[in-house]
């Protein structure tokens, strides 16, 4: 079996908001989900992605940029087609000043380094094998 650092995983990350609606569906078992406007956006920023970088809506960007002591930095505006949606101008993310949390940098065995962090070449270490596939994770409308 694979350990940490025996493979990697480049994920692409979709980001929307707005409201949603969310229930337990039963059957066998019991599943949680989330519906709605938001969460499909959200799947199309991911599928039109890059890996590694985040893809969101210009809403999302400029709430983000709003805080003044935002540490992300952008893309000049990217205006993309969608069908049903038409043109919506969307926003890839550069980088940012802040780091992963230390503890998931110990676990990884990366010594923290202060500075800029670029999401372009950003990859994730995968535990148990590859990773060929992003899965949008409804519950936050990311990866």
């Amino acid at each position: 079996g694979g350990g940490l650092g025996s493979s990697r995983c480049a994920m692409r990350y979709g980001l929307a908001m707005g409201p949603v609606t969310c229930g337990v569906l039963h059957g066998k078992r019991s599943v949680f989900d989330v519906w709605g406007g938001p969460v499909h956006l959200a799947n199309k920023m991911e599928s039109t992605g890059k890996a590694g970088v985040v893809h969101c809506t210009e809403a999302v960007q400029r709430r983000v940029t709003a805080a003044p002591d935002s540490p992300y930095t952008w893309d000049k505006p990217t205006p993309i087609f969608y069908k049903g949606l038409g043109n919506l101008v969307t926003y890839f993310t550069l980088g940012t000043t802040m780091g992963p949390p230390d503890e998931v940098l110990t676990e990884l065995d990366i010594p923290p380094r202060p500075g800029f962090y670029s999401f372009d070449t950003a990859t994730i270490t995968a535990q148990n094998g590859g990773c060929s596939t992003a899965r949008t994770d409804h519950t936050t409308g990311t990866n």
